[in-house]
């Protein structure tokens, strides 16, 4: 208590009245103290949680990083600097050519165009050398699978022991690179190994074993188009003996070798007839103006001009009704000529085709003598001098690359899972 309030108080107080007085103070003082603590007490407890979450964060993070980054970053580092064998590419080019042209004629000819059939023969190449026959082909000339599994190779990069065939190939395709260069249709073949006389030698195996296939496919193309060039032969030569026979069975039906022949003939005379009857008339005219109608000369010309009337007449009903011959009940010759023209159509018809059939058959066997389709290679592989995989650096500062941006996101989840909790 100051001076001034001392002074204030009346100096003489009774021992009931001093004792009153000095509990309101102590009363006081204790319930000051009593807020003070509580506001203490409070201050501290926040600023401790506060305190145990930022170093939580700060673990979280610490952690984030050697597990995203700095592991993965260490292991790729070492795994390409230290462990991983090297990969040899050894690179191939060739194209698929056609021997001929398709469509040779009616026998086995092809539809498509000569860049659409070179197109499809190039997928089938490619298509096979990923294929499985190839692998099972390269495992028995060269043993493809032991060259993969040869223990210099490293244990992440090298083919395991008694694996089934389905990852044998998958194996062998991520180790061969295809690719087509347009518009000249140039495939590239790269092949990886981790020797580079290995990977020469398998280029050199897979490009021989394609032009195995190319040559079985030939023989192929070529049995097919002769034996279907031979079969349409052999039906238009059964063709022709058909119409022959019946045409000659026409000819013998209707007494005529060639109704072309007839009716030409029938044609001459009935000229030649018409033409003595229109010179007899004038004749006959010209000299009944000096000679008398009864005389001998006028009759033996007015019998001529009647019999030529009359032989015209049966030239006549000859072509249109009755048959050469001129008897009663025979088959006109029209009818005669129509069935003798059709055996006769039939049988050029059928010489036309068998003309034809044998034309393709001795295309089809000049074709058989030539490869339809075959491989040019123009870049023969070689044993690489320098290992091209693994990129080291590249690999390792994508992985590096990769664990930052992760260790990024986590940092930032971090933080904000942290700021909902202060």
């Amino acid at each position: 208590m100051s001076d001034d309030s001392v002074t204030q108080v009346p100096s003489v107080f009774s021992s009931k009245e001093r004792a009153a007085l000095v509990a309101r103070a102590l009363s006081d003082a204790a319930r000051r103290a009593r807020f003070s603590t509580k506001s203490r007490r409070g201050k501290t407890g926040t600023t401790y949680k506060a305190r145990r979450s930022e170093r939580l964060a700060r673990l979280l993070q610490i952690v984030s990083f050697v597990v995203l980054f700095a592991i993965p970053t260490l292991v790729s580092s070492v795994y390409f600097g230290l462990i991983a064998s090297g990969q040899y590419v050894s690179e191939a080019r060739f194209t698929v050519r056609g021997g001929l042209p398709p469509g040779l004629d009616s026998a086995g000819s092809l539809s498509e165009g000569p860049g659409a059939m070179i197109i499809q023969d190039t997928q089938v190449i490619m298509n096979y050398i990923l294929s499985r026959a190839m692998v099972e082909q390269l495992d028995k000339s060269i043993g493809l699978t032991k060259m993969y599994q040869s223990p210099d190779i490293d244990y992440f990069s090298r083919l395991g022991e008694h694996k089934p065939i389905e990852k044998i190939v998958k194996y062998w395709d991520k180790h061969v690179d295809l690719k087509v260069e347009m518009p000249g249709g140039i495939v590239v073949m790269g092949i990886r190994a981790f020797r580079p006389e290995d990977a020469a030698t398998i280029a050199t195996a897979a490009l021989s074993t394609s032009e195995n296939l190319v040559n079985t496919l030939n023989d192929q193309m070529r049995s097919d188009a002769l034996d279907l060039a031979r079969r349409e032969r052999e039906r238009a030569q059964t063709r022709l003996a058909d119409a022959r026979a019946a045409l000659e069975k026409a000819r013998n039906q209707e007494g005529l070798l060639s109704a072309k022949d007839a009716s030409q003939g029938l044609n001459d005379l009935l000229t030649q007839v018409r033409g003595q009857l229109l010179k007899s008339q004038q004749t006959y005219e010209s000299m009944r103006r000096f000679v008398n109608t009864n005389s001998p000369q006028l009759r033996n010309l007015q019998t001529k001009i009647d019999a030529s009337k009359k032989q015209v007449e049966q030239l006549q009903a000859q072509m249109t009704s009755m048959k050469q011959g001129g008897g009663a009940g025979e088959k006109p010759l029209s009818g005669s000529m129509s069935s003798l023209d059709y055996a006769t159509l039939n049988n050029e018809i059928a010489e036309k085709i068998y003309a034809g059939a044998l034309i393709a058959l001795e295309r089809a066997t000049i074709a058989s003598e030539t490869k339809l389709m075959y491989i040019t290679t123009f870049v023969n592989p070689v044993a690489a001098q320098e290992a091209k995989y693994p990129r080291r650096g590249l690999d390792i500062a994508i992985t590096a690359g990769a664990g930052l941006a992760l260790w990024g996101v986590a940092f930032g989840l971090i933080a904000l899972v942290r700021k909902g909790f202060v």
